[in-house]
């Protein structure tokens, strides 16, 4: 068992109770390791300089979004809300694409 899924199974039963329905948590947490592993892909396409600044927020925020939302689908606001400690609409933007841009200046200069 890796820890990711520890740590996951550990997180549902403490917040959802451990009656909670197995399948759709499985699907939440193939949710969150296809996130993590898109993420790891535009972090690896931004280092390339395949991706600029602003369009690896944009796509990184999205996927966030989307993942959110996809989580929220399958759990419910109520369960959703208990898993992840706040509403979607909360959660969604991950990067603050103003600061994410002021620190990765120099490099879009030398572009």
């Amino acid at each position: 068992m890796n820890i990711r899924h520890a740590e996951f199974q550990t997180m549902a039963d403490v917040f959802l109770g451990e009656g909670c329905d197995r399948a759709k948590l499985e699907q939440v947490e193939k949710l969150q390791t296809a996130l993590h592993q898109q993420q790891a892909a535009l972090y690896q396409r931004y280092s390339q300089e395949e991706l600029g600044a602003e369009e690896y927020v944009t796509l990184f925020n999205t996927l966030l979004d989307n993942t959110f939302t996809e989580c929220e689908e399958i759990l419910g606001a109520q369960d959703f809300l208990k898993l992840f400690g706040a509403p979607r609409h909360e959660l969604g933007g991950g990067i603050d694409r103003e600061a994410f841009l002021r620190s990765h200046q120099s490099r879009m200069h030398r572009h």
